[in-house]
């Protein structure tokens, strides 16, 4: 993916203005692996699985967490990925928060 001039950058901040400005800076960046875990809000995490989505790699990964402490996330998680057939979608809820 990077060719041997990967770097690692660290970005601290609100995820509803950081990801979308670092997205648009990095316009040719895909990811195997995403994680969501933001603020928790239907609305936080609706934005943040909207705007990290698009940047998915075929085959890739994305995790998303508190599906069983917060039910609202789950039937977020059930409208953005699990019900839309571009993806496959597990959920695990047997032990703590639950993740998908």
């Amino acid at each position: 993916m990077c060719a041997g001039r990967c770097s690692s950058p660290s970005v601290s901040g609100d995820s509803g203005a950081t990801v979308p400005k670092f997205l648009d800076e990095h316009r040719d960046l895909f990811f195997d692996l995403i994680n969501v875990d933001g603020d928790h809000s239907v609305a936080g995490a609706a934005r943040d699985l909207a705007n990290v989505l698009p940047r998915l790699k075929i085959g890739g990964v994305i995790v998303f967490d508190d599906i069983s402490s917060a039910p609202q996330l789950a039937h977020l998680w059930e409208w953005y990925v699990k019900d839309d057939g571009r993806y496959r979608a597990w959920e695990y809820t047997e032990a703590g928060a639950g993740i998908a």
